[in-house]
C-alpha cells in the first residue's frame, strides 16, 4: 500500500496503469507518476484511453499490436481479414479533379495478405497478453 498526500493507492497487479482511490487519477508503474484517468466506455467497449490504432498495416500482426499496447495505445482495429486473401501492398493514387492535379488520395490496400488462421491465432495471442485492451476485427466477406 502506498500513501500520497490525500490519495491512497492500493494493490498493484503489474499492469501499466492502476486505478487510485480517486477515480480521476492513476499511477504509471514505470515512472511512479500520478496521471489523469483517460479510460473510456464507448458503445459498451471499455478501454484504458481513447487512443486506438486504426485498421491498416500497423495492426497486421500480434507483434505489431502487442508493441503498440506496450507503448500505451488503448485499443486496436485489426487489419481487415476475409476469405479472399489477395496480394496487396500499400499504394496511394492521386485523383485529378476540375483541372487540379490532386483533389484527394485513395488507399487501395483492402485486405490482409495473411490467412484467417494466422490472423485469428495472432488475435488470440494479443487478447491473452492484453485482456484489458479491446481489439475490434475488420471483416470483409
Amino acid at each position: 500500500m502506498f500513501f500520497l498526500p490525500s490519495i491512497v493507492l492500493i494493490t498493484f497487479t503489474g499492469s501499466l496503469y492502476e486505478k487510485s482511490s480517486l477515480s480521476a487519477l492513476s499511477i504509471n508503474l514505470k515512472t511512479n507518476k500520478i496521471m489523469p484517468d483517460l479510460s473510456i466506455n464507448f458503445a459498451g467497449i471499455n478501454a484504458p484511453n481513447p487512443f486506438w490504432l486504426a485498421s491498416g498495416p500497423p495492426t497486421n500482426t500480434a507483434e505489431q499490436v502487442i508493441s503498440a499496447f506496450r507503448a500505451g495505445w488503448g485499443g486496436a482495429v485489426w487489419k481487415t481479414i476475409g476469405t479472399q486473401v489477395v496480394n496487396v501492398s500499400s499504394r496511394y493514387a492521386g485523383i485529378p479533379f476540375q483541372g487540379r492535379k490532386l483533389a484527394g488520395m485513395t488507399n487501395i490496400e483492402l485486405i490482409s495478405d495473411r490467412s484467417n488462421t494466422d490472423n485469428l491465432r495472432d488475435i488470440e495471442l494479443v487478447k491473452k497478453t492484453f485482456p484489458d485492451r479491446p481489439v475490434v476485427v475488420s471483416l470483409m466477406t
